[in-house]
């Protein structure tokens, strides 16, 4: 496919085996789909956008309002969509282990191993999440791998779903072998944004997934899991609110 954005696939979704995505690919574009198409190079590339079924465009086109009806981007999207965001097939299949978890300075390990870290530390850049992960080619066929974070919490400022948070891509990995990637959490990508555009770091319980959508044998969600949790009081990173009154107090 050879197009600007998500199209209309569902025929094709349900009974062609595998899409080569390839967007607009430029001058070598023919050289570099042929060499997918012939096995010459194994794909590694990860979908940026979500696919979404055709009466997706049932929904008001002019609201731009990411969460409104049944929300758009892989953020809000609450049907199911026919691509996720972040997924990618390959000629080979990928097993991921979590090797260790990287409680930064002042973390603490908590119950179950799982690392505790304090809102002021992350907002302070004093404490890194860090995950390191080891990446086997399990499959038969040389290929790189893109290895994903997708963050996820419960708290109501928190988007519907996941949000992206890290990758890394791998070198060519031949059959059997493997690698070492090292993914972390921003606290740019922690923060919650709330209605008056206040920026924070919230205290509560974190999900990530580390791994790869559609990189297994089953070409299933192939992820591991990990929890973190934040404590102490929530720290603002940025006050939208407080910048505004100060701008309207200069105004008058």
């Amino acid at each position: 496919m050879l197009n600007a954005g998500p199209l209309a696939i569902e025929w094709e979704a349900a009974n062609v085996p595998a899409i080569v995505e390839a967007y607009f690919p430029g001058e070598l574009g023919g050289d570099a789909v042929a060499a997918v198409l012939l096995g010459d190079v194994a794909p590694a590339g990860r979908l940026p956008v979500t696919v979404y079924p055709a009466d997706y465009i049932s929904r008001n086109m002019t609201d731009y309002d990411l969460a409104s009806g049944h929300g758009t981007t892989h953020l809000y999207y609450t049907g199911e969509p026919l691509f996720k965001f972040g997924w990618g097939m390959s000629y080979t299949a990928f097993a991921f282990q979590l090797l260790l978890s990287d409680g930064g300075a002042d973390a603490a390990a908590g119950a179950g191993g799982a690392h505790v870290f304090t809102a002021a530390g992350i907002a302070a850049g004093v404490e890194a999440i860090g995950y390191t992960v080891r990446v086997t080619n399990a499959g038969s066929t040389a290929s790189a791998v893109a290895v994903v974070a997708m963050l996820s919490s419960d708290h109501a400022d928190a988007v519907t779903h996941e949000k992206f948070a890290d990758f890394e891509k791998t070198r060519v990995l031949q059959p059997g072998e493997s690698t070492v990637v090292r993914l972390g959490v921003a606290k740019e990508r922690l923060a919650l944004i709330d209605a008056l555009g206040d920026e924070r770091i919230a205290a509560g319980e974190y999900r990530l997934r580390l791994g790869g959508a559609g990189s297994g044998a089953t070409r299933a969600d192939d992820f591991v899991r990990v929890g973190f949790t934040v404590s102490g009081a929530d720290t603002f990173m940025w006050r939208m609110s407080a910048a505004k009154a100060r701008w309207e107090a200069a105004s008058r």
